[in-house]
């Protein structure tokens, strides 16, 4: 085997290219099979002979392989979402092979590329996810077809159900029946009416009144709802997703980053708040995220302009420390806090 391989994958085999259906020159090849070649379920079939084996060696032997390619790649297995799947292997055994890999078990049936895989015989209801998408991609393609009065009688099948779903909602006939009336505007029906009535509502969030001010610029709202939300791309978050970055933060180059570090722990960060409070005319103390969360939900305001400079204030900082964060990763821009909390810096900003 060891003489057959290199015959079979090296030599002077050609790799062409198809552009548009048509071959436009090609290169040679120096690893790997031809796309399509018949012998590529022979090699799968060498590879995947090692891990049927089911012994903690063989299983070790998988592991250094995939180090040593995340090593040279930067393409780092994900633990907390790799799965063994056993078939007779016996318990110790896999307690043995779980507790060297550090992946998960998991468990029959689960989905893949949407098919059910399973150790026994699968059953229709096993493919029921599947048949019930054929049947829909099915149900489109015939409504295509049918003709003006067959359209009709469909879409008169559609409006019954929209209304036993009013009727579910609104806990009863009448009721549905003043529910739909509400939805007219002028005698004709109001999509954005019935979506306000359809719509699933949650409270607003405290931290999100702040930005219903419409002297905050548009922008930075923005950037503070994700801030607010814990959805910035914040390098605790980009690990998660499995992204191989040291975690550190970019402003202090101290502590692990998240977005309450990142805004408001940051030794930075804490300069910078206590200069924008100074300014608008409030001496206290900057604390951890929760006190300041706190304090802004509960801040009382003397006059309505204060209450305007200290919102404006409070967004346009969140996004200078934002913007400041990634000029610093991918511009390699460095700003000192003078410079960042400068006057004409900080009007500029609030002003859009």
């Amino acid at each position: 085997m060891q003489g057959l391989l290199p015959a079979i994958f090296g030599g002077e085999q050609a790799e062409f290219i198809k552009v548009n259906g048509s071959i436009q020159g090609f290169f040679k090849g120096k690893s790997g099979v031809r796309q399509g070649d018949p012998l590529s379920p022979y090699i799968f079939v060498l590879s995947i002979e090692v891990l049927s084996r089911g012994d903690l060696l063989s299983i070790a032997e998988v592991i250094i392989v995939l180090k040593k390619f995340g090593d040279m790649s930067g393409l780092i297995t994900n633990k907390e979402k790799t799965s063994i799947y056993f078939g007779g292997v016996h318990d110790a055994t896999q307690k043995k092979i779980l507790d060297y890999s550090g992946f998960t078990q998991g468990n029959f049936p689960f989905r893949y590329l949407g098919i059910p895989i399973t150790t026994s015989r699968l059953t229709q209801e096993g493919f029921s996810v599947l048949i019930k998408k054929i049947q829909g991609a099915i149900y489109h393609w015939y409504f295509k077809t049918l003709t003006y009065a067959g359209k009709i009688f469909v879409s008169l099948k559609s409006i019954l159900s929209v209304r036993d779903a009013c009727i579910q909602l609104a806990s009863g006939v009448q009721a549905a029946k003043d529910t739909i009336q509400g939805c007219t505007q002028n005698h004709q029906f109001s999509i954005s009416k019935a979506y306000e009535f359809l719509r699933t509502r949650a409270p607003i969030s405290r931290g999100m009144t702040a930005l219903q001010s419409s002297s905050v610029v548009p922008s930075h709202k923005i950037v503070a709802a994700l801030a607010i939300q814990n959805c910035l791309a914040t390098v605790d978050k980009l690990q998660a997703k499995g992204m191989f970055i040291t975690n550190r933060c970019t402003l202090c180059k101290e502590a692990a980053e998240d977005y309450k570090h990142l805004f408001f722990q940051c030794k930075y960060s804490k300069d910078v708040w206590q200069r924008i409070l100074l300014w608008t005319g409030i001496n206290r103390p900057v604390h951890n995220y929760w006190q300041e969360m706190y304090w802004i939900r509960n801040i009382k305001y003397s006059k309505a302009w204060h209450k305007h400079w200290f919102l404006c204030g409070l967004v346009a900082t969140v996004y200078m420390l934002w913007a400041e964060r990634n000029a610093q990763i991918f511009r390699g821009q460095e700003r000192t806090i003078t410079q960042l909390v400068g006057y004409n810096t900080l009007v500029e900003h609030m002003n859009g």
